[in-house]
């Protein structure tokens, strides 16, 4: 009886731990901050990335890795890219392209970092506009 009812909560646990990294993801403030270089200039401009956890699939892991317990994918949905100056507190509505490349990667690994630390999960993050 003692193992049926491991199983069972078993189950629940894998099921409910994508809901469970959406819940805690969702109640993070969802801001990404960075700072990078205009290009053909030297002036640093600030970029506030705001978006939304909208689904979280995970998985047990396909593959042993003792630090890793899931693997699965967080989609994310960008609301609001602000570029400019925290200092001046002067922003202007920013669009994709106007971001360097790295800075996108640079918001994926924190959101699969926060998630590799509390949950023990290996994800991957997709960016949708």
């Amino acid at each position: 009886m003692k193992k049926i009812i491991k199983n069972i909560l078993k189950e629940y646990v894998d099921k409910s731990t994508g809901k469970l990294i959406k819940d805690f993801l969702n109640n993070e403030n969802n801001l990404f901050s960075e700072s990078f270089v205009m290009p053909y200039g030297e002036e640093y401009v600030d970029v506030l990335i705001k978006y939304e956890i909208d689904k979280v699939n995970v998985w047990k892991a396909s593959i042993y890795v003792p630090e890793l317990e899931y693997e699965g994918t967080v989609y994310i949905s960008i609301e609001k890219i602000l570029i400019g100056n925290k200092e001046s507190n002067n922003w202007e509505i920013g669009e994709r392209d106007d971001i360097p490349e790295w800075v996108w990667d640079s918001l994926q690994d924190n959101i699969s970092d926060v998630v590799r630390k509390w949950f023990s999960a290996g994800v991957d993050v997709d960016i949708t506009f």
